[in-house]
């Protein structure tokens, strides 16, 4: 017959092997880049956008790709031209190789313009996949949708500043 302290030693192994896994996968599910894209409009010039690529994980991010469909794109664009810009970031190879954690890096992405060919629509959303990994090989992929908005106006409506 199995002692008392034979079965308590046992327990007692196995809740300390299944708190170092758990802890183990939390460390893992906690620890890693988080890469976000947003767009921001130019102060001086509210028309103009910049996409801005932020790592807010606490982990560098490398082989940063950020990829949308041809059709998408054209669907928030006014005419058949998509900006010069985005097609260098979103329909190339193009990586940033590494992005540190807590820093940003930005990129030019055209402007708004209702009237112009190739210029965004405003109010338009972008379905876009982002795609990196950690410096320890693991693969991330997130996908959501760019909104061409302004940062200061997100319902397009806002009082003036003196």
């Amino acid at each position: 017959m199995l002692s008392l302290s034979l079965i308590i030693s046992v327990a007692s192994l196995i809740i300390a092997i299944s708190s170092v896994s758990i802890n183990w996968i939390l460390w893992r599910k906690v620890n890693r880049p988080i890469v976000t894209v947003r767009l921001s409009s130019d102060i001086d010039s509210p028309i103009a956008l910049n996409m801005i690529i932020e790592n807010t994980g606490n982990l560098p991010a490398k082989n940063i790709s950020i990829k949308a469909k041809k059709q998408d794109a054209l669907a928030c664009v006014n005419g058949d031209i998509i900006p010069r810009d985005a097609e260098r970031i979103l329909f190339s190879s193009m990586i940033i190789p590494i992005l540190a954690n807590g820093k940003i890096t930005t990129n030019s992405f055209s402007a708004y313009g209702e009237e112009m060919n190739g210029r965004w629509k405003s109010g338009s959303y972008l379905p876009i996949t982002i795609e990196y990994s950690s410096l320890d090989g693991r693969r991330f992929l997130e996908s959501y949708n760019l909104r061409f908005a302004s940062d200061n106006a997100f319902a397009f409506s806002q009082w003036e500043s003196k």
